[in-house]
């Protein structure tokens, strides 16, 4: 297939992605600078290594919450005592991986990494179920555990000479989303037509400056409706996006004279595709404070006063 469809997708994509951004064009130049692996490349301080560990950690952590809940059901279901030391051991080395937040080590854990075979032994028709799930538990976990070995360390050492490689298409690839937004910014102007996005970074524009070491801050405008506005309330606060974010801040008042008021819940959060970012939630539901009197307060509103107890 020669036609650029596959390429037409990704330019938009891509373009889509960088339009929730405030300052598009300095993410796509940041990003691409991501893949620019020079001499003293070290994967271990990039980007890709700080989110490889953090999924990493969450799968191996899921791995080892399925097979304590299977040593669980060895340990209440009598007759399957002999299955004990083995998944204890899996666990320890499990754990093993864990332990460290280097990926070398991790990768050296992984290559030694070995399961003891379960013993064999005939077992009572009553428990057949329990020990037939449990052996399927720690099948997948050992077939998960196997790819993330073969799939991601075994590919190890070549993560730097990928990212040279790719670096050039990367560049190329920002370069076109870059044109592509310019030339599409012409055409709306000469049909007199805004979209939502147009109208958002225009208003960021209008309520930012720049100040002498090029750090962002509250433009003219911006403090003037500080002052104007007494109160400001965001809803569904967890479908927020980084533009609507920095909206926020530069109108709004900070420290004891804080006017700002959010409302959200994560479990909500339903508009990624849209690229909000439930992470601004999150920051502050677990940086703010639950006492009263505080500068940044959090309230849990954890009883519900909708529903009368019949309905419930």
């Amino acid at each position: 297939d020669k036609n650029d469809i596959m390429l037409q997708n990704m330019v938009m994509s891509l373009y889509e992605f960088s339009e929730s951004n405030p300052w598009p064009e300095k993410w796509l130049r940041t990003a691409v600078e991501d893949f620019n692996a020079g001499e003293n490349f070290n994967f271990e301080d990039t980007l890709w290594a700080k989110e490889l560990r953090h999924n990493l950690n969450v799968e191996i952590r899921g791995c080892k919450n399925k097979m304590e809940s299977a040593l669980e059901n060895i340990k209440s279901t009598e007759g399957l005592e002999y299955y004990l030391n083995v998944f204890e051991n899996d666990i320890e080395r499990i754990d093993e991986m864990l332990e460290t937040d280097s990926l070398e080590i991790m990768k050296s854990r992984f290559m030694k990494l070995k399961f003891d075979k379960l013993p064999a032994k005939k077992t009572a028709d009553d428990i057949k179920d329990v020990k037939e799930k449990v052996k399927n538990t720690r099948d997948d976990i050992k077939k998960k555990l196997n790819d993330i070995k073969e799939n991601i360390f075994l590919c190890f050492n070549d993560i730097g000479e990928d990212m040279r490689r790719v670096y050039p298409r990367i560049k190329c690839l920002a370069s076109l989303v870059m044109d592509f937004s310019s030339k599409y910014y012409e055409k709306k102007r000469e049909r007199g037509v805004l979209d939502f996005s147009d109208i958002e970074h225009f208003c960021l524009n209008i309520l930012t400056d720049v100040d002498e070491k090029g750090n962002k801050k509250p433009s003219r405008a911006a403090l003037e409706y500080r002052k104007y506005f007494e109160e400001i309330f965001i809803d569904e606060y967890q479908d927020s996006n980084e533009v609507q974010e920095v909206i926020m801040n530069m109108i709004s008042r900070k420290g004891q004279k804080s006017n700002l008021f959010m409302v959200g819940d994560v479990k909500q959060s339903i508009y990624r595709f849209r690229q909000s970012k439930p992470e601004l939630f999150l920051q502050k539901y677990f940086a703010y404070s639950d006492k009263k009197g505080s500068e940044n307060r959090k309230i849990k509103l954890s009883e519900n006063f909708r529903s009368r107890t019949e309905i419930i």
